[in-house]
This record gives C-alpha cells, sequence and structure tokens, in this order.
C-alpha cells in the first residue's frame, strides 16, 4: 500500500549520478511556494524524485515499480508520505534519538536506520485523519514529516551506507 517513486542515487564519492548515468541531469526539488524546479545540494543526493510530478506521480501499482526501476535499476526508493498517509519522526543526531526513545517514547512500528550514520532513524507511523500535512525539518536535531517523501530502506546514502530495516515490523502493522 506504499506509494513509491524512484529517487536519484549517489557516485562512489556522494555525488548525484543520474546526469552521469546517461539520463537528462537530476531534476531535483519542486518547490512549490515559487512553482519551480530547484536544483538540489549535497544534502539532497540520493533523495530528490527523479520523476516529474512525483506528488501526485508516485504508485502503489507493482507493475508501474517495476517499470521504473527497469529504467532505473540503481534508483533510490522514496515513499510518498501524503499519499502512503504516514508520518515520519526521525531524530537527526544520538542525542535527538535518546529524547524521542527514552524522554519521549516512540510506539514500536516500521523503523529504518539512515545511512546518515548514529542517531538518524525514521520511524514511520500511520497519519491520524486530522494530522496537518507538514514539514519539521531541524538538522542535526529532527525531521517530523506528514508531506513530501522519505527515503526507504535499500536505498543507498551519499555516505555509502544503506538505509536498513531494523527489527521485523510489518508495514500492515504501522
Amino acid at each position: 500500500g506504499l506509494y513509491v517513486m524512484p529517487l536519484c542515487w549517489p557516485s562512489a564519492e556522494g555525488h548525484c549520478t543520474f546526469g552521469e548515468s546517461g539520463h537528462a541531469t537530476c531534476p531535483g526539488w519542486w518547490n512549490s511556494k515559487t512553482k519551480q524546479r530547484v536544483a538540489h545540494n549535497d544534502n539532497a543526493v540520493g533523495k530528490a524524485p527523479i520523476i516529474g510530478q512525483w506528488e501526485t506521480k508516485a504508485s502503489n501499482e507493482i507493475k508501474q515499480a517495476w517499470a521504473w526501476w527497469n529504467k532505473y535499476p540503481e534508483a533510490n526508493i522514496g515513499i510518498n508520505l501524503h499519499l502512503s498517509k504516514l508520518v515520519l519522526i526521525a531524530p537527526d543526531s544520538p542525542k535527538w534519538l535518546e529524547i524521542f526513545e527514552e524522554e519521549r517514547g516512540l510506539p514500536e512500528t516500521a523503523t529504518v536506520q539512515s545511512g546518515g550514520g548514529d542517531g538518524h532513524r525514521h520511524y514511520y507511523y500511520r497519519r491520524p485523519e486530522d494530522c496537518p500535512e507538514w514539514r519539521i525539518n531541524r538538522s542535526g536535531e529532527y525531521d517530523i514529516q506528514s508531506a513530501g517523501n522519505a527515503v526507504a530502506a535499500g536505498s543507498l546514502h551519499r555516505s555509502g551506507r544503506r538505509y536498513e530495516s531494523l527489527g521485523g515490523f510489518q508495514w500492515a502493522d504501522v
């Protein structure tokens, strides 16, 4: 039931290789405020959708996923949070991981260790009907997102590490 889309992917040096692999240059991010596409910075390498209109074109159809990954076999996997009706809570440092896990508490759910290193985890929860769609991103602290996309397990971070599922929690039980 997750809505996915292909994302650009990093080279061994941590640079975007979408353009280098014989495809057009990486389309970067769509800025919904300015209604323009913006080239991504190094922090977004491996996170930028490579399909146009990803906000509505992400799909939960297996045939579509096969078509995308046959065309872009190295592409990272993005999850459209809005269409998948998910909220992502993502501590962005060991300190904030401890605050969320020990002080604030996080119910058991599907959890992914980010390729960003220690303290970088993604906790996925079903979005309640009355939950606003928003993105709070505080670098070095945490991200709380119910809009936009998230990078899925199996994807390659620009650090060279892969995003990895933790535990055996089933997505159907999120």
